[in-house]
Order: C-alpha cells, then sequence, then structure tokens
C-alpha cells in the first residue's frame, strides 16, 4: 500500500514511519525543511512543503491509498497556541477528497500539563475531529492516543 504520513519527524509519527516501512509499504512524507528530508529513512519518499500549502499536499498525496495524519506543533518550537493542525487537516481533507483517496486516520499523543494549553489541545482536537467526520472519506479514523491533561469533554468516537 501507498501511505503519506503527515508529521513524520515528531515522536509518533517516526514511529509510525518505522512499522509501516517494516510491514513493506510504500510510504511518503512532508518535510519542511531540508534538515526533516535528510532524517528521512531510507526508501521514504520526501516532498518538500509546508502542511497548510495545497500544492505540498497534492504533491504529497500523488499516487497515495491512504493518508496518516500525525502532526503536532512541537515542531514550531515556541509553544503558544496556534492553528496548525486543524489548518492543515482541513488543506489534506480537501486534496483527499480531490484525489479519491479514502481512508486516513488521523493521530495525536498531544497532552499537556498547564490548563491554558488545555484548553487549546481541546479546541484542537474538536477541530481535527470534526474535519475528520466532515471529510466524506468512508474510511476515515479520529484516535487520540491520549487525553491533554484537565479535558472534560467527551470522549471521542471511531468513524468507518
Amino acid at each position: 500500500m501507498k501511505l503519506v504520513v503527515f508529521g513524520s519527524t515528531g515522536t509518533g509519527g517516526s514511529a509510525v514511519v518505522t512499522k509501516v516501512l517494516e510491514r513493506g509499504h510504500d510510504v511518503t512524507v512532508l518535510a519542511r525543511s531540508q534538515a526533516s528530508a535528510d532524517k528521512a529513512p531510507h526508501g521514504v519518499r520526501v516532498v518538500r512543503g509546508d502542511a497548510v500549502d495545497p500544492a505540498a499536499i497534492e504533491r504529497t498525496l500523488d499516487g497515495a491509498d491512504a493518508v496518516i495524519q500525525y502532526l503536532g506543533v512541537g515542531g514550531l518550537g515556541d509553544g503558544k497556541p496556534n492553528t496548525l493542525v486543524p489548518d492543515a487537516t482541513r488543506v489534506i481533507i480537501e486534496e483527499m477528497r480531490a484525489q479519491g483517496i479514502e481512508r486516513l486516520v488521523c493521530a495525536s499523543n498531544m497532552g499537556s500539563p498547564a490548563p491554558v494549553h488545555s484548553s487549546f489541545a481541546a479546541s484542537w482536537c474538536r477541530c481535527s475531529r470534526a474535519d475528520c467526520r466532515r471529510s466524506s472519506t468512508p474510511k476515515s479514523r479520529w484516535k487520540p492516543c491520549s487525553k491533554p491533561a484537565g479535558w472534560t469533554g467527551q470522549p471521542f468516537a471511531s468513524r468507518r
């Protein structure tokens, strides 16, 4: 299977890349920088670009059978709330529709000890989950790996 992994340089995303390569899948990743591109394991197709750039997403998804979105905000480095993940998820889903890609897994290992970050995390999770649900990709999944500290929302359901 030809898989695209977004968030491939983070802790969770890099583990996903390792596992899917071990299972013999073809893997494509999107790298923001040359330094990130250079970290890709041997045999991985690397596309340079930004996850909110529709043209970069189009190139990355070309020929894909399925998408694993494991984006986080750690690469931005400043710890401030931002809209990277929900914005990128929307762009990814729009291009998946355009290319007829129906398999999507959204995952996260994001958690946070501070209340201000917890409210951001809750907002991020709701937004990304809603985007996945509206995606019309019949085989989409939303699966947070952990709940942010202080989370008071309802558990997320997977969608087949």
